[in-house]
């Protein structure tokens, strides 16, 4: 299995702290935001198997020399979308059909996004996942309504078959919220490009759950503990006093 890491390079609200620096690589302690992802991939997965997709060529360099410092840890690849501005750029499923194009993947993804933050390990996901077999999302209960419009909400069965999917709706039918962490057996991988040909919204992940729980099953599986997602000023702020060890 591969881990597909996205990289957006265009995290403008949280200017100025971003407009020289991409979210990923700010800091939390004496880590910055990937740091964490990377390292909650190494703590089960093999260390040759992650994908980092940067959008924003500005930033490219500031990957590569980040990546030395995983040079004893793991193996990394780093590649450039070739974005260079918020017009050009391919978005997280044209991302994901990009990493799955340049390295050739023929075997089952994970794919993460990189400004969360979280407590919680991957094992019991992904042994979640490969017993379904089909796609799997990674859900978060916010157990707040209004909260949850900034997300993509999920509805799910007693067997946690996602029902309904729906990127940032104004009236959500849940507080279960996408925490952009998805698991693609090898079987499904052509559907991404399926969709990229039919469909125009190509930067919400969460379009794509949607048209993807409408053709085929697609599961969900909740986490349990502590998790933020660093969108704003406030949220960084917060990862630091819950997550900084320093």
């Amino acid at each position: 299995m591969k881990t597909i890491i996205l990289a957006a390079g265009y995290g403008t609200r949280l200017y100025p702290l971003t407009k020289n620096k991409a979210k990923a690589l700010l800091s939390v302690g004496n880590r910055t935001l990937i740091d964490f992802t990377v390292e909650k991939i190494l703590e089960i997965l093999p260390q040759d198997n992650i994908i980092i997709v940067v959008s924003n060529s500005r930033f490219y360099a500031d990957f590569l020399r980040w990546k030395e410092a995983y040079s004893e840890k793991a193996k990394i690849a780093i590649l450039d979308d070739g974005s260079t501005n918020v017009e050009d750029r391919r978005g997280a499923v044209g991302d994901i059909y990009f990493a799955v194009e340049k390295e050739s993947i023929k075997e089952d993804i994970l794919v993460m996004g990189s400004d969360n933050i979280f407590d919680w390990r991957l094992d019991g996901f992904l042994e979640f996942a490969h017993a379904k077999s089909t796609p799997t999302v990674g859900l978060y209960d916010l157990e707040d309504y209004d909260k949850a419009r900034r997300f993509g909400v999920a509805e799910i069965d007693a067997e946690n078959k996602i029902v309904s999917f729906l990127e940032k709706p104004q009236n959500p039918p849940s507080t279960l919220i996408s925490v952009c962490l998805y698991y693609f057996p090898q079987d499904s991988l052509s559907l991404i490009e399926e969709y990229l040909k039919k469909e125009n919204s190509r930067d919400a992940a969460g379009s794509y759950i949607k048209w993807l729980s409408e053709k085929t099953k697609v599961y969900g599986y909740v986490f349990k503990g502590k998790w933020l997602d660093i969108g704003h000023k406030d949220s960084l702020e917060k990862a630091k006093s819950i997550f900084a060890t320093d």
